[in-house]
């Protein structure tokens, strides 16, 4: 690099002149270094390129050389080696079945797994889909034609309607949004505590939930349709088409949705069908339908649509007691939720259960009910007598529970009795029993208690007892709606789990803790393990009470390990010499405020404790008339 020339200043003509040569000079080696300083970098790009198309090059046979090495290995895999046979044996077990979404899974594994799991359409037989009304129906069209022609169907569908969506304005007779609650527990959040199929108060729905069951899934989406007024009517068409082939057919909804009415179309023989439930969570106003639970009776010799039915459930749909659907006589559990709008007289709802003597299961629930037109039997006489049920839960209106006076269920282990206070009885009260004067309400227990005598004091295990309104936000319904006594417990030395609602608090801490507290040899339900209680009434005494029953039914010391010899083998508590069983799970709901103290000394004591504090409004007022009112 040449070092610059310095100048006078100011110039001179010399150095003017010596200046304009240097300039000049300059200029054109500037323009030489700019020319190879050009070339060089072209030069170097098209070295850089020609390196990069090599390394692409490369890089193309080393991925077609790594997809040969996966193919063969894929290929020399034991799974290759798998005989067809049995892999369809795999794909047909009960643990892959049931997986979440199997068929479309295992088709979208490979080609050879795709041809092979469309060969088979017992493999698309169980239908499992949870949808919306945005999605496309076809999803269930190649669902069936996958399914083939001769297999029977296992169809199990779940709704999920949104308020925009829904055929009801919010509101009515929706479901009320549940209060927010400060909750205090020692572990996971608590099971439903109902019998599915069967909406009250104290028993929801536990697919009433906005998210799906956790087995269930979808298929691949489709695009959504730009209307979804006519979801129903395409769907249903598709599964109607292949009726005769349902073995098991479940729908549910959240709630009414616009094509609803397309469920209409469910009418025909049903020569397969085990299991028909279509239930909606919320309450509607539907008219009546001409559909499988409506149609009108047979005539003398023709084929009975559902011969093979064992399992119905209806909820928040139409239904007549008359329709052959109810009269096939092989029923085994029958869960019924009338509308508001349904108003049966009492002996027809009686007409349901004698005509499926096999029954194992049954649920009713009616807000509505009228007296009977025929007396019904005398349960001295001549009582309703079903051998095999082991569960029953009645609902609603008052008049249900004098279904429950004429029953005789010897293999009972399961019994809930939960009446509505504000149903209103329509008619006159004079009907009674067989002939006798009065059909009034009884109260609750009674009814339960009753049922246990008549039925030879079989092993209940599990009882339900609750006063309950639907036009209430609690259980709460004063004096009127509260269980007299507690007596009968006494005589229920099996049972192991008690729920109660809207009754008073202390009566039933009382009764459990027993007249002489632990040690004392008299504790009723020596095997109780689990106590509920939602929406009770109570003083701020029952606090002391709740603590005294606990203590005693779970002391320190179990009453096993008291001392050695026959003395422990022989335990206290019941008079027949059983060893009370530890409380495992203590859960209050909407109760009486407890106090942190309380509750850490329950969650010493008890295993599984929830309380949920009552809203603030219900405490205040407590507290200010020094009591639950």
């Amino acid at each position: 690099m040449r070092k610059a020339i310095t100048y006078p200043d100011p110039p001179t003509p010399t150095s003017l002149s010596l200046a304009t040569m240097s300039l000049s000079t300059d200029v054109r080696c500037l323009d030489t270094l700019s020319t190879r300083i050009s070339t060089a970098e072209r030069e170097l790009a098209a070295i850089v390129a020609e390196r990069r198309a090599e390394i692409r090059a490369l890089e193309e046979e080393r991925h077609a050389l790594e997809e040969k090495v996966r193919c063969a290995r894929a290929y020399v895999a034991p799974v290759k080696r798998i005989p067809l046979e049995l892999l369809r044996a795999v794909f047909l077990e009960d643990g892959v079945r049931n997986s979440k979404c199997c068929p479309w899974v295992l088709a979208s594994v490979c080609k050879s797994w795709r041809r092979l799991s469309l060969s088979i359409p017992k493999l698309w037989s169980k239908i499992r889909i949870t949808t919306t009304q945005s999605a496309s129906p076809d999803n269930i069209r190649l669902w069936l034609e996958r399914s083939g022609t001769q297999v029977p169907l296992d169809i199990d569908i779940y709704l999920r309607v949104s308020f925009n969506n829904s055929a009801t304005p919010i509101g009515g007779d929706g479901l009320s949004t549940h209060r927010r609650r400060r909750r205090r527990r020692s572990s996971s959040p608590p099971p439903p505590w109902a019998q599915p199929h069967i909406i009250t108060t104290l028993a929801p729905l536990p697919w009433i939930t906005p998210t799906p069951p956790p087995a269930w899934g979808s298929p691949p989406p489709t695009p959504p349709l730009n209307r979804n007024m006519h979801w129903g009517y395409i769907a249903l068409f598709y599964l109607v088409e292949h009726m005769r082939r349902w073995r098991r057919f479940v729908f549910r909804f959240e709630r009414p949705f616009v094509s609803m009415a397309a469920l209409k179309s469910i009418v025909g023989d049903a020569p397969m069908l085990q299991e028909f439930d279509v239930s909606c969570a919320e309450s509607t106003s539907l008219t009546d339908w001409s559909w499988l639970p409506s149609i009108p009776p047979l005539h003398r010799h023709a084929p009975h649509p559902t011969p093979t039915l064992t399992s119905l459930a209806l909820t928040n749909v139409p239904f007549k007691y008359s329709s052959p659907i109810f009269t096939a006589g092989s029923l085994r559990a029958l869960h019924l939720h009338g509308l508001a709008s349904l108003s049966l007289p009492l002996d027809r709802v009686l007409h349901l259960i004698t005509s499926n003597p096999s029954l194992e299961s049954l649920a009713l629930y009616f807000s509505a009910l009228t007296p009977p037109v025929l007396p019904l039997p005398n349960p001295d006489i001549s009582p309703v007598r079903l051998s095999k049920l082991h569960t029953l839960r009645i609902c609603g209106h008052p008049l249900l529970a004098n279904i429950a006076d004429v029953l005789v269920c010897p293999a009972l282990q399961t019994l809930g009795v939960e009446v509505d206070l504000n149903a209103q009885i329509n008619g006159g009260m004079g009907m009674g029993m067989g002939g006798h004067a009065g059909m009034g309400r009884e109260p609750v227990e009674e009814t339960a208690i009753g049922l246990v005598r008549r039925s030879g004091h079989p092993d209940v295990t599990s009882l339900y007892i609750a006063y309950t309104t639907c036009s209430s936000s609690s259980l709460g319904m004063g004096l009127g709606g509260s269980v007299i006594s507690w007596s009968f417990l006494g005589e229920m030395a099996s049972l192991e789990k008690l729920e109660v609602g809207g009754t008073q608090l202390e009566p039933l801490v009382g009764a459990l803790r027993g007249a002489g507290g632990a040690g004392a040899g008299n504790l009723v339900c020596p095997r109780l393990k689990s106590v509920i209680v939602r929406d009770a009434q109570g003083h701020p005494d029952a606090i002391a009470k709740l603590v005294q029953m606990v203590e005693a039914r779970n002391p320190d010391v179990l009453p096993s390990d008291t001392g050695g010899g026959a003395g422990a083998a022989t335990g206290t508590g019941g008079g027949d010499g059983t060893i009370p069983s530890k409380l495992r799970k203590l859960e209050i709901w909407d109760c009486v405020p407890l106090g942190a103290d309380v509750v850490d000394w329950l969650k010493r004591r008890v295993e599984d404790v929830v309380i949920v504090d009552p809203p603030y409004s219900k405490a205040t007022s407590s507290s200010s008339s020094g009591g639950w009112m």
